[in-house]
């Protein structure tokens, strides 16, 4: 029976603590007996504001000084204008597709702004076919004597 009541005495201790520790903490707002505490006043020396419908800025806090002038004349830094965009050079020639006529395949290249049809051995705006093949391409010797090899889009 010893143990029972060194038990209940233990309890009844540590109730007792925390009934006294709870005593000690008031609410935040309010003073003893519930009373509510004084509203803090806002300082003295508070910036005027101008009358009008923009009179207050709702994102400025009294709390919070008024910012400062800049001490001296702002230095600015002169930024270099940014390169000229490197233009891309269009291709000269183009391949863009294949047509059977007369059961011969033939290249469409656009050469120049202009579409063309041509076979192999066949000129066109100064470039000559040398071969045409759906799965190897369209090789084409240039003005200048290059040889090009010209493949579809999407392959």
């Amino acid at each position: 029976m010893s143990r029972g009541l060194a038990a209940l005495a233990i309890a009844l201790t540590v109730l007792a603590a925390w009934f006294a520790r709870s005593a000690q903490v008031a609410p935040l707002g309010y003073g003893p007996l519930g009373a509510r505490a004084a509203r803090p006043q806002p300082p003295a020396s508070a910036p005027s504001v101008p009358e009008g419908p923009l009179a207050r800025n709702p994102f400025r806090y009294v709390d919070e000084p008024a910012a400062r002038a800049p001490s001296g004349p702002a230095v600015v830094r002169a930024t270099p204008p940014p390169p000229p965009a490197a233009v891309p050079t269009p291709e000269p020639i183009r391949l863009t597709g294949f047509v059977r006529r007369g059961g011969e395949l033939k290249a469409v290249l656009f050469v120049a702004g202009t579409t063309l049809v041509a076979a192999a051995g066949e000129s066109a705006e100064g470039y000559r076919v040398l071969s045409v093949d759906e799965d190897a391409g369209v090789r084409v010797r240039g003005p200048a004597g290059e040889e090009l090899l010209l493949r579809p889009a999407g392959r």
